[in-house]
Parts: structure tokens; sequence; C-alpha cells
């Protein structure tokens, strides 16, 4: 994982915290050193989030996991609301 990378958290200590935003740009230093290796579009795109459908997950996937947690002695869980 390249953010990760002790030579990376080392040097980004090194750098003055008013280039990380600049003009309100966030990640001002990032973006301007990968303008040289990555096409402007991307980098000037606006952030989009992704769906999931997370009710569909927890019945299906992950049905067993949460039936385990929910209903375990040590859930403090109750379906009435009620304790």
């Amino acid at each position: 994982v390249p953010y990760l990378d002790q030579r990376l958290i080392d040097l980004s200590l090194k750098i003055k915290p008013s280039l990380g935003i600049k003009h309100r740009k966030t990640k001002y230093l990032l973006k301007k050193i990968l303008y040289n290796y990555v096409p402007k579009s991307k980098l000037n795109k606006e952030k989009q989030g992704f769906d999931i459908n997370l009710a569909d997950i927890l019945r299906k996937e992950l049905k067993e996991e949460v039936q385990d947690l929910l209903l375990s002695k040590n859930s403090n869980w109750c379906p009435s609301g009620e304790k």
C-alpha cells in the first residue's frame, strides 16, 4: 500500500500543511505532482459515491454473522426496543 510506505510518511511530515489545501482544493500538492502522470480529466473529476445495498448484504451474504451477533448472549440488542 503506497500511502503506508514509511519513506512516504517521513517525507510527508516534512511538507508544510499549507501545501495540502490551496485555493480551496484539497490534496493540492498530490494532484500537482500527479498532473505529469495522470490525465487531467481524472484529477479534476468530481467525487462520486458508490451504491451498495446494505440491507441485501445483511440478509444474504452476512445473514449468519448478523444473526450470531444479534442473538449472542453478549448482545445488548433487543428486538422490541425494551431492556
